[in-house]
């Protein structure tokens, strides 16, 4: 998916358990690879949280917004994620979701912030 100027590219592919996203930048006359962040490390750890502190992550759910190039040199998505209780068995009733809106912005010098915010209402 290329960004609006065209000086952007972002891929993702998806396996089992992962999406995998990469961004190449244009520099000169070829494509380079962005050393992407981990978005794991924006996201805040269930232990933060008081909901969640009895909660283990049960699985990353897909989201029908799709990334976006929100300008021409950030991308946004989506990371939705499911919790369940450590001690019981697994029970919709149960349940917990936490969906987060997540935008990388890519600097001149190819360096990468992230940003993440909750998304109330939509647990």
């Amino acid at each position: 998916m290329w960004s609006p100027d065209s000086k952007h590219f972002a891929y993702s592919s998806f396996g089992e358990n992962e999406v995998r996203l990469s961004i190449f930048r244009s520099l000169g006359e070829k494509f380079v690879k962005v050393d992407l962040p981990s978005v794991d490390e924006k996201i805040p750890k269930p232990e933060n949280d008081p909901e969640l502190k009895d909660m283990k992550l049960d699985s990353e759910m897909s989201e029908s917004e799709p990334m976006r190039w929100a300008g021409p040199n950030m991308i946004a998505f989506r990371k939705h994620l499911l919790y369940q209780p450590k001690d019981k068995p697994v029970e919709y009733a149960n349940e917990i979701h936490r969906r987060y809106e997540i935008a990388m912005t890519i600097d001149d010098d190819g360096k990468v912030t992230t940003e993440t915010k909750q998304i109330k209402g939509a647990d």
